[in-house]
């Protein structure tokens, strides 16, 4: 299952303070037309989205996303002074639990609007 950082989580509550969305507005993660990920923000998940649980947003994430990244992490990569959501691929499943915790990790395309 697609997992996300505690400051992938900081920066996606800053997001939507900054576009002045209730604490009940989930993230969910899409792929675009362009094969970009994008972000946005909505009250719902749409039908077949996996819900990553107990989180604050609550994080929805398209079906084909999902199924592309299962072993991936959600994090956070600061590139010339800006923070940016990237999401890494890892090579093994971990051993202990914790997001990250082994295997290569790769960053791939960040999602849009982060």
């Amino acid at each position: 299952m697609l997992r996300i950082t505690p400051k992938a989580l900081d920066h996606l509550r800053r997001l939507r303070g900054e576009r002045g969305l209730g604490d009940g507005t989930a993230a969910r993660f899409e792929r675009r037309p362009t094969s970009r990920l994008g972000l946005s923000f909505v009250e719902t998940p749409e039908p077949g989205d996996a819900v990553i649980d107990g989180h604050d947003p609550r994080v929805f994430v398209a079906s084909e996303v999902a199924a592309d990244h299962q072993r991936s992490v959600i994090d956070v990569a600061t590139r010339d002074g800006r923070a940016r959501l990237v999401i890494l691929r890892r090579t093994k499943a971990p051993t202990d639990g914790r997001a990250g915790a082994t295997g290569a990790r790769r960053p791939q395309r960040s999602p849009a609007g982060s």
